[in-house]
């Protein structure tokens, strides 16, 4: 019993022994526990720990302390490092095509309508400046009309039929060959000879566009009016059927009763031959495209003159003062 109360004494044991076999806490009646609270350090020896409660507090505080800071430093520091990394540019905001391609993309049904309307725009202009440039070619074309309209009815070499005085002017240009002109020839006759359209002056101008063949037929026909036989020559050659070579125009010739001489000569004469090269050349000012074309009192007329056409210019010649 003494032995074993012996490990269990609480009672003062000798100096430097006290807490020998102490975890950590010395007894209350331990002289070390006084010592611990009065001068923070016990003088048991090397080997005491009585003082390990209050220094284990101490140091897992401080070292809880230190890994708190440690953790936060390293947090900051890894922040900082983030940060400084070149960031790439939001992509709605650091890439110029790459905003315009979105917006295209969540905008395509205002995008379609946007080029749908700028195309329309477009076409818009282009057929104002069609419509401008027509009308202004139109214009131009009614200017040099009248220009040639005044000179064709002053100019001795144009042949008038019907009434030379007419103040009704109908100007023709045609081709001996072309079939649309033999008709438009005999129903304005038609009209001027029955006494229909008193009032119409009809000025027929040579435009052999059918080539050479066409042009020998308008030789002779205007070397009859140089015999003044232009108004029977025409009539014959207008009605005329079949090839009209050189042969066939001189048997026409006779019948009308030309001196055949003399047509020799004119039908090769410079003059006839620049006043067909003018006609030509008048055509494509006024923009002549085909036979006939007719000019009705100032006014152009594309293709044959029959029927209500024709009508309407008999009817206005006569109401015509």
């Amino acid at each position: 019993m003494t032995k074993n109360r012996k490990n269990n004494h609480h009672g003062p044991k000798p100096e430097g022994k006290c807490c020998a076999e102490k975890e950590a806490v010395c007894e209350t009646s331990c002289k070390c526990e006084a010592e611990c609270k009065s001068e923070g350090a016990c003088k048991c020896g090397s080997g005491c720990k009585c003082c390990s409660k209050s220094s284990g507090k101490t140091a897992v505080k401080c070292l809880t302390m230190l890994t708190s800071a440690l953790m936060i430093s390293t947090a900051i520091l890894f922040v900082g490092m983030e940060m400084t990394k070149p960031q790439p540019a939001p992509r709605t905001l650091g890439n110029i095509d790459l905003q315009i391609t979105d917006y295209l993309r969540k905008n395509a049904s205002i995008v379609i309508k946007v080029i749908e309307e700028e195309q329309e725009r477009i076409e818009a202009e282009r057929k104002a400046e069609e419509q401008r440039l027509k009308a202004e070619a139109q214009k131009k074309q009614m200017e040099k009309m009248k220009e040639y309209v005044e000179k064709i009815s002053k100019d001795s070499n144009y042949y008038s039929l019907g009434n030379k005085d007419g103040k009704f002017v109908i100007i023709e240009f045609f081709d001996y060959r072309c079939g649309w002109c033999k008709r438009t020839n005999s129903a304005l006759w038609a009209e001027i000879d029955a006494k229909k359209a008193p009032n119409i002056r009809w000025i027929p101008v040579d435009a052999p566009i059918f080539g050479e063949g066409s042009a020998l037929i308008s030789k002779y026909v205007l070397a009859a009016g140089k015999q003044g036989k232009y108004s029977e020559m025409h009539h014959e050659v207008a009605s005329a059927t079949g090839n009209l070579d050189k042969a066939a125009l001189e048997e026409l010739a006779k019948k009308v009763g030309l001196n055949m001489d003399q047509l020799a000569k004119d039908v090769d004469s410079d003059a006839i031959k620049n006043q067909l090269e003018a006609n030509m050349q008048m055509a494509q000012e006024i923009g002549v495209q085909g036979v006939p074309f007719m000019i009705v009192n100032g006014k152009p007329h594309g293709g044959a003159l029959l029927n209500e056409s024709l009508a309407q210019a008999v009817k206005e010649s006569n109401e015509m003062k």
